[in-house]
């Protein structure tokens, strides 16, 4: 069976996590994505991975693996003439344009949406961004670390008062974005369907980040009294994070107090403070925290964590040991799943990623495809454009194209 998105085309120019991401899930769906770049590559092919000190050869470059497997790449110099031909060439075919590069570089290049909308009547253009596209922030660049983490108000909402803030692995923010902006564009897609017409979809990380956290959004306000960073201490007694006797970390959610409270007592041998009426309601748990908070820390602490979590799961309480990212790529329950698959790399070099999380009932999972070689089908791409192979030489030669060797 053809899969979902099948026939439809997808043209990136697209840069580190989020569109690249974007284009990624659309690709594992069935569609055909083609990435552009320019003769250097983009950053996610060598200056990152670098920087994080992990492998980037052209046949082992696992975290550009990520954002880009399943994908085409057409190398083209946007800076000369004839590559911008050719790339309005290739967007008389697309359904889809997707870009983060700002709009003062894309009006330099003319693939900003007011130079393409009347060409290309039918095409879908999705622009990410850091900020949006108006007010004073808008041509300032983001990435998801300032944009989205810092700027969203998680890393101070998240944080303790007893604590410095830490900065979050990078991407995260990114592929949550991303997600939106796959949003919009399937809803225009249908829309098109409908009207013919095409869209501008406009996502960015600071906009995506609010709509995240809109708890956080409501809580901040000052009307509920509530200041951030928060101490641990006063705090509901069963959520915070709490430390075990093999150094291991259990984060509890308990928002159903009364049914489980007196069962965890018991399973932490605190069985002598079931009747304690400090104990006995949330609210009354919540003004004692200060006197009830060391009793559980030391009885936690007093306990292995397998034993934790098998009397956590017999009592039905939501919790879950924090993971070292030692511990992802080996999860039995993402790998029961298929949420992560091993890839092959050109080198031979094996690595496991994680695959994209929405499963259709019409689509098996099928076997990783790596990231294209900087310009590896940039020859086959221009001969389905109607290029001869004369006029590919020549653009070649001149520099507008580059093909992978």
């Amino acid at each position: 069976m053809a899969k979902l998105l099948s026939g439809i085309r997808v043209v990136e120019l697209g840069t580190y996590v989020a569109v690249p991401k974007a284009a990624r899930l659309m690709s594992e769906w069935g569609a055909e994505v083609i990435k552009v770049e320019p003769p250097k590559g983009e950053a996610y092919r060598k200056d990152i991975p670098a920087i994080w000190q992990l492998p980037h050869s052209e046949d082992n470059n696992p975290i550009f693996e990520n954002e880009n497997s399943s994908k085409q790449s057409l190398c083209l110099d946007l800076k000369d003439p004839a590559a911008k031909e050719i790339m309005y060439k290739l967007l008389e075919t697309a359904d889809v344009f997707l870009t983060n590069t700002r709009p003062k570089p894309l009006a330099k290049l003319g693939i900003d949406y007011e130079s393409l909308k009347e060409k290309f009547p039918r095409l879908i253009y999705g622009h990410f961004s850091g900020f949006g596209d108006s007010g004073p922030d808008k041509d300032r660049p983001g990435f998801d670390v300032t944009s989205f983490w810092a700027r969203g108000g998680m890393l101070t909402e998240w944080s303790l008062a007893e604590s410095t803030p830490n900065k979050p692995t990078p991407g995260f923010g990114d592929g949550a974005t991303s997600s939106m902006l796959v949003s919009g564009i399937l809803a225009a897609l249908y829309n098109r369907e409908k009207t013919g017409k095409g869209e501008m979809i406009r996502v960015s990380l600071l906009g995506a980040a609010l709509w995240y956290n809109s708890t956080g959004v409501v809580q901040g306000q000052p009307q509920y009294g509530k200041v951030y960073p928060a101490p641990r201490i006063p705090c509901r007694v069963f959520n915070p994070l709490f430390k075990t006797k093999d150094n291991d970390w259990l984060l509890l959610s308990v928002p159903d107090y009364a049914a489980k409270y007196q069962g965890i007592l018991k399973l932490l041998g605190l069985e002598k403070y079931v009747e304690d009426p400090r104990f006995q309601s949330m609210g009354a748990s919540q003004e004692h925290s200060p006197e009830l908070m060391p009793i559980l820390d030391e009885a936690f602490g007093k306990m292995a964590t397998a034993d934790l979590l098998k009397g956590l799961v017999a009592l039905d309480v939501n919790h879950s040991k924090l993971a070292n990212p030692a511990d992802l790529y080996k999860d039995e329950q993402a790998w029961a799943n298929g949420y992560l698959y091993e890839q092959t790399m050109g080198s031979g070099d094996k690595v496991v990623l994680s695959r994209p999380p929405v499963r259709f009932a019409s689509m098996a999972d099928e076997p990783g495809r790596r990231a294209p070689y900087l310009g590896e089908h940039s020859v086959e791409i221009m001969t389905r454009l109607g290029y001869t192979m004369e006029e590919i030489n020549k653009n070649i030669t001149g520099g507008a194209v580059v093909q992978h060797k």
